[in-house]
């Protein structure tokens, strides 16, 4: 199976981000409990291989100011640029939405990565998805406000649900039906909500090891495979993904824990952040320990390439929080601590 080839990159900031993690309280800080690790373990595995991508392109972006007539005021206007890319997705206009738990704010690029506008004030914005019923919106899982918000595609706040159970909504997906599947990393669960966001169940025990239990769960990838939907979980506490039928029952488990300092890392997790199946029905899983992105066999697990690597060259990665395919079979990479966004073909 061919290696994904690299192709562009786009750095969305040049801010300098010695002192970005000095600003914000507890939310902030809880989505960077793994990065520690993942900082320490940058020589266990993330050195580059023969499997890493080769870039052939590099096209910088300016970052994007957004329109130099929009009004200050107006909290669509772009006035900064990416400093955490934490999640992304892309909406059914093709453009790509992107949560900064850094600057609490959601940017909105187009196909090109170039930046069209920030929604900004969003409370340590995590999770994002893009609804389309009852009416198209912006899903943002809040970490500070504990809950999910919707907005309207401009950015207006028109309603928000799961105030009493959501503690950390990590990652958001919304099946055919309209229903929310929220990863709430504090919690260990994935709660499930209707199209009109009232709470119809959970996914996974909280905590433990065991089949079906979740600890600090982050990422949420739903695929139809195998005649039905099957609910990919990263469950990073226990350096593992686990797959879930949407009523909840517990499937497998895919991959093992790889400790610092081991070398045999491949089809293995040090802290898993983010899943997604391709269109040639491959698992991609996103690793801030191991600063790579693998790519398994999504019903065994076994190992067939990788990309990445610890660093800040073209296609290496440190703390890659968030994969995603677009509607063109183009992989992006949240490349968090980095502050860009790269795209691999």
């Amino acid at each position: 199976m061919d290696t994904l080839q690299y192709t562009h990159i786009k750095p969305l900031t040049v801010a300098n981000l010695a002192d970005k993690h000095s600003k914000h309280a507890w939310p902030y800080y809880l989505l960077l409990l793994l990065i520690i690790l993942a900082l320490v373990a940058c020589g266990g595995g993330g050195s580059s291989s023969s499997d890493t991508p080769v870039p052939d392109t590099i096209n910088p972006d300016n970052g994007g100011t957004g329109s130099p007539n929009a009004a200050e005021n107006d909290p669509s206007h772009a006035n900064n640029t990416v400093q955490f890319p934490t999640r992304l997705v892309q909406g059914p206009d093709s453009r790509l939405y992107v949560t900064d738990a850094e600057l609490n704010s959601v940017f909105i690029f187009s196909t090109d990565l170039l930046l069209q506008k920030e929604i900004s004030n969003l409370g340590s914005p995590l999770g994002i998805a893009i609804r389309t019923q009852p009416e198209t919106g912006i899903v943002v899982g809040s970490s500070d406000r504990d809950r999910i918000d919707i907005y309207t595609m401009n950015g207006d706040l028109v309603g928000s649900f799961g105030n009493a159970e959501i503690q950390s909504p990590s990652d958001i997906v919304i099946d055919s039906n309209g229903n929310y599947y929220v990863a709430d990393s504090k919690s260990n669960t994935v709660w499930v909500y209707n199209v009109e966001g009232v709470l119809t169940g959970s996914i996974g025990k909280p905590g433990g090891s065991a089949d079906g239990e979740l600890n600090f769960p982050t990422g949420l990838h739903l695929a139809t495979r195998n005649n039905r939907q099957e609910l990919f979980v990263a469950d990073t506490s226990n350096s593992r993904i686990q797959v879930f039928a949407l009523d909840g029952t517990f499937l497998r488990t895919l991959g093992s824990s790889v400790k610092m300092g081991e070398t045999e890392w491949q089809g293995r997790f040090g802290r898993p952040q983010s899943v997604l199946i391709d269109q040639q029905d491959r698992l991609h899983v996103a690793d801030i320990y191991l600063n790579r992105v693998q790519i398994l066999n999504p019903d065994t697990g076994a190992y067939i390439s990788s990309y990445g690597g610890f660093g800040t060259e073209q296609g290496q990665f440190k703390l890659p929080m968030d994969i995603e395919m677009t509607s063109a079979g183009t992989i992006l990479v949240n490349d968090a601590d980095n502050a860009r966004i790269q795209e691999m073909n």
